[in-house]
């Protein structure tokens, strides 16, 4: 044998060049084997489709299941479109191993999509970035929007591309939330989400499709953007106060169709932050039918600050509505009845542009919120009112000799309704 060599028939030197020539051919002779091992053999589906692989996900094989993964995962983007097809496929194994792939060939390109948008350069087009293309309706294809892209990705890929392939379901939507209201629960009270995850979370939110679910997921991002994002502390206020980009998601979330039973906690959210959706989301209240009196004090108040002319005539409905609101104390302490007749003469002096301390109305404090200084809107008796209205009535006949006379009188206005 070529490897039984006796020691006595070789010198130290001669032993020693065999040895290496024995080494040598070794060597080489297991690349070989090793590289045939590693090449598909006829029986692996390499060269066959991409359906084919699909298909055989399914296999009863094991082994063939596998090789299918592997080679699905090593042809990447290429194998994207049909995997994302296959997303929710009826078979169970060929639907879990769909996503497995997805997975892993996001993560071999993630932080090459992420680089990309962050150095402003142009992004692959064959992997589909999942909220791009909405960030870019709302926010622009800029320098700016594409950092905001880049973090949102580096936070919340996984969570907006299971939103997307599912039908961008309020489901998905509504588990994300619940997280991050339990991950908040086991860390310091002060604790805010990130930036880029509430704005994950309001792109989604703006989006959402119909069904059952869409008013929970609602509540469920409002939940998110009041408790853990504007009011954990003022450094969290000032940047929802001050950021462009997340004032455009929010101001995109609170315009998106919304049932009535939510529409009081929008536009509690949009009159705090200063958000002119509150008008609308106002004149929506307003035209609920048993509507609760201190949610139409709310929204007179609101249509007040965010209104227009249009809605004059809508207010002056409410002017002679003495339902108790609620009652509240002033900052000196004096008890007062806030009803809903002065939201209503509040809303439309400030529409028309009156001092509202000519009225007997406090001036907004700079220190109070929207909704502290809405239950403020009220008087301390009701000859203080009276007083108030009968100042209402001065500056009503005011404007109205002011007004151009018409010759028809069923096309004639007032201040209070000009159509």
């Amino acid at each position: 044998m070529l490897l039984t060599v006796h020691e006595s028939e070789f010198n130290g030197q001669r032993g020693r060049c065999l040895a290496g020539l024995f080494c040598a051919g070794f060597l080489a002779t297991w690349l070989c084997v090793s590289t045939a091992m590693s090449q598909p053999t006829p029986s692996e589906p390499d060269s066959l489709g991409l359906d084919t692989l699909i298909g055989q996900l399914g296999s009863p094989s094991f082994r063939e299941r596998e090789q299918s993964s592997r080679l699905l995962v090593e042809r990447g983007l290429d194998a994207l479109p049909i995997l994302r097809s296959h997303y929710d496929a009826e078979d169970q194994e060929i639907r879990e191993r769909v996503r497995i792939a997805i997975q892993q060939i996001r993560e071999i390109w993630k932080p090459v999509i992420i680089e990309q948008f962050s150095s402003n350069r142009d992004v692959d087009s064959r992997i589909p970035v999942p909220g791009w293309r909405s960030l870019k309706e709302l926010l622009g294809d800029t320098e700016e929007s594409r950092r905001l892209m880049a973090g949102i990705l580096q936070r919340e890929w996984d969570f907006l591309e299971d939103f997307e392939l599912n039908g961008k379901s309020p489901r998905i939507l509504i588990e994300r939330c619940s997280v991050l209201q339990r991950d908040r629960g086991r860390v310091a009270i002060s604790s805010e989400v990130s930036r880029e995850t509430i704005s994950a979370i309001l792109l989604a939110a703006s989006q959402l499709s119909e069904d059952a679910h869409r008013q929970q997921a609602t509540s469920a991002v409002l939940t998110v953007a009041v408790n853990l994002y504007a009011s954990t502390n003022t450094s969290a206020r000032s940047k929802l106060t001050n950021d462009a980009p997340l004032r455009t998601l929010v101001a995109a979330f609170l315009s998106a169709p919304t049932h009535t039973a939510h529409a009081i906690q929008k536009l509690q959210f949009a009159a705090e932050y200063n958000f002119e959706q509150a008008a609308s989301l106002a004149r929506q209240v307003l035209d609920v039918p048993g509507c609760m009196p201190s949610q139409r004090h709310l929204a007179l108040v609101a249509l007040g600050r965010y209104g227009n002319l249009e809605d004059l005539k809508t207010l002056e409905i409410h002017l002679d509505d003495d339902t108790l609101a609620f009652r509240n104390r002033t900052s000196r302490n004096l008890s007062i009845q806030c009803q809903i007749r002065d939201a209503a003469l509040f809303a439309v002096i400030q529409i028309l542009k009156l001092p509202p301390e000519r009225f007997g109305i406090p001036v907004p404090q700079q220190d109070l919120s929207f909704i502290e200084y809405s239950r403020r809107i009220g008087f301390p008796s009701d000859s203080e009112r009276k007083q108030a209205f009968d100042q209402w009535n001065v500056e009503r006949s005011n404007l109205e000799s002011k007004q151009p006379k018409k010759t028809n009188d069923a096309s004639n206005t007032s201040p209070v309704n000009p159509n």
